[in-house]
């Protein structure tokens, strides 16, 4: 799926339902996206996606019409898994006294290509007659990073002038499996195809004296999980023979018994290549090498850091490519 077909589905749904009503809203409800089962309402605006002026968040509920859009995108990225697989859907919400060309005029593609948002013929904003959104705002953004794919939905409605208008910000990020699966390459191996074993250098990192519980902020671990901590973060061996470092971060259940957690592992280079798998999911940008794996309980990612050492970042209860880049990320430059 690519984004300018997925794009092209986003505004024909949006004016499918602007044409349609809320009473056919309602009818297709049960189809919908319900509560937050599926996606992620995070603590704090991502760092890549800049804060409307003057506004403040909020815990408002994403409006049926755009649920429904997002509910449509992710049964079509599962029927064309074949190009891409959805990985995780986030999204915050913020309140404005200004209205939706205010929003337009503010995002515009100059100023989110400074933050990243820079893939080919995104369509950008689209305000008042020409958006899909009756009296709102719509704007669509992408970017990529070897397979990974994100694309950031920011949406503002206003019922009339004397409400404030809301904001929504929605993040979905997803691998692109066409390059990931059949471009391999010398640098890029195809999933399925371990890597090259890296000798690791002189000097091996020493992570006997390491502490992963303090490598990732407890604030950053928040935002990618979307929920405060239950408790204080605690030191644990992933590989149970000590020779790693890892810590484990729980921010508890919610009402369906869902555990929200994620843990950091640095360890040996042997763990590292002992857990590529066939099934393994490689991808570019993070160290010498890095891959998904599904784990036993969440979703993994691993990398190499200078042939020397690795690390680990696993996010539950649902996968989160984006928040564990984040993660590991942090853990890296600690042990650089």
């Amino acid at each position: 799926m690519k984004l300018k077909n997925f794009s092209q589905f986003v505004l024909c749904s949006l004016i499918l339902f602007s044409i349609l009503g809320c009473g056919a809203i309602g009818r297709y409800a049960e189809k919908a996206v319900t509560g937050d089962k599926g996606m992620g309402n995070v603590a704090d605006l991502w760092p890549d996606v800049p804060q409307f002026p003057g506004s403040v968040k909020t815990d408002a509920e994403l409006p049926m019409l755009i649920r429904l859009a997002i509910d449509g995108f992710m049964s079509g990225s599962r029927q064309d898994s074949k190009d891409f697989k959805l990985d995780s859907i986030e999204f915050i919400s913020f309140t404005t006294q200004q209205g939706a060309q205010d929003v337009q005029v503010f995002y515009t593609a100059k100023l989110m290509e400074s933050k990243g948002w820079d893939l080919k013929d995104q369509p950008g904003c689209f305000s008042g007659g020409d958006s899909p959104v009756s009296g709102g705002a719509f704007c669509l953004f992408g970017k990529s990073s070897g397979t990974s794919r994100t694309m950031l939905f920011v949406v503002a409605v206003r019922s009339n002038e004397k409400e404030p208008a809301t904001i929504f910000f929605v993040r979905a990020s997803g691998t692109d499996l066409s390059k990931n699966a059949n471009s391999a390459s010398p640098t890029q191996p195809a999933a399925g195809t371990p890597g090259k074993m890296i000798t690791p250098k002189p000097g091996t990192f020493d992570l006997k004296s390491f502490d992963a519980c303090g490598a990732v902020s407890i604030s950053s671990v928040e935002r990618v999980v979307g929920r405060s901590l239950s408790g204080k973060p605690e030191k644990f061996s992933f590989n149970n023979k000590s020779t790693d470092a890892g810590c484990t971060f729980d921010a508890g259940k919610d009402g369906d018994k869902n555990a929200y957690f994620a843990y950091v592992v640095a360890a040996p280079v042997d763990d590292y290549v002992a857990n590529r798998s066939s099934k393994a999911e490689y991808i570019q940008g993070l160290g010498d090498e890095a891959y998904f794996v599904n784990g036993a309980d969440a979703r993994q990612l691993w990398v190499l850091i200078d042939g020397k050492a690795a690390v680990m970042v696993a996010i539950g209860d649902r996968p989160n490519d984006t928040g564990a880049r984040e993660l590991a990320t942090e853990l890296i430059k600690a042990i650089k």
